[in-house]
C-alpha cells in the first residue's frame, strides 16, 4: 500500500492505516525510511511512565538505529499538555541514540499542532475519505476501531501451536542458532514469495527461533532491506492485506522527508 504523505492532517488520516487500528490516548512512532520499527505505545502521563516508555523503545531503536535516522512523533489525545511533555521526553531519549525527531505532531481528532514550529490546522473528513479510498483501491482491510477489537480478530486457535513448542524447543537444542536463523529468513521469504500461512509445525519452530534475539534483529533487516525501498514521502504496509483479513508483514515505515521540510519553510 502506497499512501502519499504531504501534509499533517495526511499522515494523521494515514495512521490508522498503516497500525491497523484507529489509536486513542496513544503515541506513535513513525520513522521516515526502512531500518526502523513503528511503535504505538499508551500515552504517558507522568515522568515514571514516561522513563518507563522509554525503557520499553530503547533498546529496539537503539539497535536498528543508523546514521541519519529521523522519525514523526505523533500523539493522538485530547491532553495536550502532555502529548507534549512527552513528545519532547522521547525526542530527546532518541536524539541520545542518533534518531532525530524532526514532526512532533499532536491531534484530539478534530485538531492539530506540530510542536517543533507550532503550526496548527484542523483535521478534514476530506483528507480521512481520500486516504481510506486510497486503501480500498489496493484491497487492504480498513482499520479496526480500536486496539482490543483488532486484537480480538487476529486471535485463533493456539492450542495446536502450543502443543508443538516443547518439541520444537526440543529441536532447536540439537541445532545451532546459525542453522536457525537461516531456517527463519528462508521461510520469511518463502512466506513473501507465496503468502501461504506457516503450519503449525512451522508455527511453532518460529517461535522458538524469534527467542534468539540476532534472529529477530535478522529477519526485520531482511524483511526491512527487501519490501520497504520507496520513494521519499511515502508510507508503506508491504503485502497488504486482502478486506476482510488481519495484516500481513510487521515491518512498516513511512518517508516524509517531503513533510519535514515543509514544517521547517
Amino acid at each position: 500500500m502506497d499512501l502519499v504523505v504531504q501534509s499533517p492532517d495526511e499522515l494523521l488520516a494515514a495512521v490508522p492505516h498503516v497500525l491497523g487500528f484507529k489509536p486513542e490516548e496513544s503515541i506513535v512512532l513513525v520513522p521516515f525510511q526502512p531500518g526502523l520499527p513503528i511503535t504505538r505505545v499508551d500515552l504517558p502521563l507522568t515522568a515514571a511512565d514516561r522513563e518507563e516508555v522509554w525503557d520499553a523503545l530503547s533498546g529496539p531503536y537503539g539497535r536498528h538505529a543508523r546514521p541519519g535516522a529521523r522519525l514523526a512523533i505523533v500523539c493522538i489525545t485530547e491532553d495536550r499538555r502532555s502529548a507534549e511533555l512527552a513528545s519532547e521526553h522521547l525526542s530527546n531519549r532518541l536524539r541520545d541514540v542518533g534518531i532525530t525527531t524532526h514532526i512532533r505532531l499532536w491531534s484530539d481528532g478534530e485538531r492539530w499542532r506540530e510542536f517543533n514550529t507550532n503550526q496548527t490546522g484542523l483535521q478534514t473528513s476530506s483528507t480521512a475519505q481520500r486516504i481510506a479510498a486510497a486503501t480500498v483501491l489496493t484491497g487492504a482491510a480498513q482499520p479496526a476501531d480500536s486496539r482490543e477489537s483488532l486484537a480480538a480478530s487476529m486471535v485463533g486457535d493456539r492450542e495446536p501451536v502450543a502443543q508443538l513448542i516443547p518439541s520444537a524447543r526440543a529441536a532447536s537444542a540439537t541445532s545451532t542458532p546459525d542453522a536457525d536463523r537461516e531456517w527463519a529468513l528462508g521461510r520469511l521469504e518463502q512466506f513473501h514469495a507465496d503468502g501461504n500461512r506457516l503450519s503449525d509445525v512451522d508455527g511453532a519452530r518460529m517461535l522458538v527461533a524469534l527467542e534468539t534475539i540476532s534472529t529477530r534483529d535478522a529477519l526485520w533487516e531482511r524483511h526491512e532491506s527487501g519490501e520497504l525501498d520507496l520513494p521519499h514521502g511515502h508510507l508503506d504496509r508491504p503485502h497488504p492485506p486482502r478486506s476482510g483479513r488481519g495484516p500481513r508483514g510487521a515491518g512498516l515505515h513511512a518517508r516524509l522527508r517531503q513533510l519535514a521540510a515543509r514544517r521547517r519553510r
